[in-house]
């Protein structure tokens, strides 16, 4: 497991703990936004990391605009997601397939 390996795995800690916190809305969308940042680093395995985690959690039209993201860094960072526990045994594959529940309102 490499050092960007783990920050996948912190990167979908956050993703989770944003997405379930009591509080709603606003925590989500500071997560959401803290993510969106994680798109643009300098790493293709955390910009990939980040987009695989937030595909889970937006809608559609959010899940296209992240493929592109996806098409652009997974040949170089498939390798360092590949080492994130959270894909252990599923891969890039499963975490495009994945949906979770939309928060309401």
């Amino acid at each position: 497991m490499t050092e960007e390996s783990l920050k996948i795995d912190a990167i979908e800690a956050v993703a989770n703990l944003g997405a379930g916190h009591r509080s709603g809305e606003p925590i989500r969308s500071a997560v959401m936004a803290w993510l969106r940042t994680r798109l643009d680093d300098a790493d293709p395995g955390i910009r990939l990391g980040a987009a695989l985690s937030m595909m889970a959690r937006v809608d559609d039209d959010e899940r296209n605009a992240l493929l592109d993201v996806v098409v652009d860094s997974i040949h170089r960072g498939a390798p360092t997601v590949d080492g994130a526990v959270w894909l252990s045994g599923k891969g890039v594959g499963w975490a495009l397939d994945r949906r979770l529940p939309l928060p309401r309102g």
